[in-house]
């Protein structure tokens, strides 16, 4: 019964968690550079060949249009972002967004059960840059146990 209960718990703190995790991505994208070590991550993210390269396209652009509140009659419009790349640092903070609502796009309400390096690696990233981690995310970058986590959120 405790492990079921731990389990419903923790899958509804990742629910709410999404939910935080992509409002503070949406201020990010917002953003009109990139932090200092974004081309390191990017680069980081392409040697461990994280994402297939059309899952930018399919996951990655349709979000950031989103949260930019980019519309468009034609919806898989590539102008309707890249119009939007008037700097060479919009352009390159533009596509680092498209890359991290991409990694965004694989962490799933169970994904603390199994972490992927992936998933440690972007969210070890977004805490870098500022996000302050849920303690069910934290189990996903390894600085929590499940126990841990769940007795954090039964406590506070």
């Amino acid at each position: 019964k405790t492990e079921r209960r731990r389990l419903i718990a923790l899958n509804k703190a990742a629910d709410a968690a999404s939910v935080v995790r992509r409002e503070w991505l949406t201020t990010f994208s917002h953003r009109k550079t990139s932090p200092k070590d974004a081309a390191v991550f990017l680069l980081n993210g392409l040697a461990h060949r994280d994402l297939p390269w059309d899952d930018l396209r399919s996951n990655g652009l349709p979000a950031l249009r989103t949260a930019l509140g980019v519309t468009d009659t034609y919806p898989n419009n590539p102008d309707a972002v890249t119009d939007l790349a008037t700097t060479p640092a919009k352009a390159a903070h533009l596509h680092l967004c498209t890359v991290l609502w991409s990694y965004d796009a694989h962490i799933k309400r169970d994904s603390w059960r199994g972490p992927q390096a992936q998933q440690q690696r972007y969210l070890t990233q977004l805490a870098a840059w500022g996000y302050p981690l849920a303690e069910v995310e934290q189990i996903i970058t390894g600085a929590l146990t499940e126990p841990a986590a769940y007795d954090a959120r039964t406590t506070d």
